[in-house]
């Protein structure tokens, strides 16, 4: 089996090649325990709605394959890295030291890369009509061999599918507790942008930015109207993650803009989805 999903499915692997998307209660060896009606059977069978309505790859998406023919759960490419929570776990303490509050500087290019290539996806996304992904967090990414980030299914996303029927994510329980969907339950390019920030917050920091982590869930809706966020170094995109948790952006274009901006401030270019030049691999005593 793979990390890096929700907690309502886990990836199990099929071959070289592809892993099939299976919902937590079912037994592969039992049918009569595959229970079709249970919330995390259907954020499975919606995943396969969901690429199929979007009708394209993306690089910074998990591609889907197809719909498993006994099953139909979702298919996709097997990924050549790990997922992203498994690689922090490994590098955590090389990325982050006592002595600073942020990202180290030989790691923080591979974390801008990382907030750069889940911008694109969520762009791609919401270039489609009443599309929103929902649910993004260190938790639901997966790595190539290369270090390249691409986020996993549609397992929560929120979209309309041809007959204009709602097809609404049921929300994840892992992950950080700060989203905007605590306040407002309808998503939206804002809550994804909203989830964006604070993405872009945990893996700058090593840190969630709930002001109350042993109440979250309670503070939360609190610690939004109140617009209360964790400050992050404008070194590290604070502005930028600022005003998304503000609401001030319209679209994942106007933030990639920004984005290429501040990089250019810093002394990087932007190359497509990346910072030029960059090579992961090049990092001392980097591994998947």
């Amino acid at each position: 089996m793979l990390g890096g999903l929700s907690d309502f499915a886990f990836a199990q692997v099929l071959d070289e090649h592809s892993v099939i998307l299976i919902p937590r209660e079912y037994i592969r060896d039992d049918p009569e325990q595959l229970l079709r009606r249970e919330p995390s059977a259907l954020c499975c069978f919606r995943t396969c709605i969901a690429y199929e309505l979007l009708g394209k790859d993306h690089p910074n998406i998990a591609r889907y394959i197809s719909r498993d023919a006994w099953t139909g759960f979702p298919i996709l490419a097997r990924p050549t890295g790990p997922p992203l929570e498994v690689f922090l776990d490994k590098h955590r303490s090389k990325m982050f030291s006592s002595s600073s509050s942020d990202v180290n500087t030989t790691y923080l290019p591979l974390v801008l890369n990382w907030a750069l290539q889940a911008l694109s996806g969520l762009a791609f996304i919401h270039s489609h009509e009443n599309f929103y992904y929902k649910d993004l967090s260190i938790y639901n990414c997966w790595l190539s061999s290369d270090l390249f980030l691409s986020l996993i299914g549609f397992l929560n996303a929120d979209f309309r599918d041809q007959q204009g029927c709602l097809h609404a994510g049921f929300g994840s329980f892992r992950g950080p507790t700060l989203r905007l969907t605590r306040i407002k339950p309808h998503a939206s390019v804002k809550s994804d942008l909203f989830d964006w920030a604070t993405f872009v917050y945990t893996l700058m920091t090593n840190k969630e930015p709930e002001r109350d982590p042993f109440n979250a869930y309670l503070d939360v809706p609190k610690q939004i109207r109140a617009k209360d966020y964790p400050q992050l170094s404008e070194h590290v995109m604070g502005k930028i993650v600022r005003k998304c948790w503000l609401q001030e952006y319209q679209n994942a274009m106007d933030v990639r803009r920004d984005v290429a901006a501040f990089l250019l401030d810093s002394g990087f270019e932007v190359d497509g989805d990346g910072i030029r030049g960059f090579v992961p691999a090049n990092i001392p005593d980097i591994s998947t």
